[in-house]
């Protein structure tokens, strides 16, 4: 292992807080070259001391896309468990 990193605090962690409760999977279109919209995936993992948080984030989520004037989609799939 690289020495040259710190890891004192994450070996302090139990071993299941280390693995992630599951994955937010979301696809967001930006502007590409062609100014043709190009979806672009993305993948979140969830811990258990963030979960709370990204729940309620991706409830919010419709009430901040109305308040932006942008099309909302609840597509966003959340997958425990993994």
């Amino acid at each position: 292992m690289d020495d040259s990193i710190d890891t004192t605090c994450v070996k302090k962690l139990e071993f299941l807080k280390r693995v992630p409760l599951g994955i937010y999977h979301f696809s967001i279109l930006e502007l590409s070259e062609g100014y043709e919209p190009k979806p672009t995936n993305y993948d979140v993992l969830l811990y258990d001391d963030t979960e709370e948080a990204y729940d309620n984030f991706i409830q919010d989520l419709k009430i901040i896309f109305q308040s932006l004037k942008m099309l909302y989609s609840p597509s966003t799939q959340m997958q425990k468990g993994l």
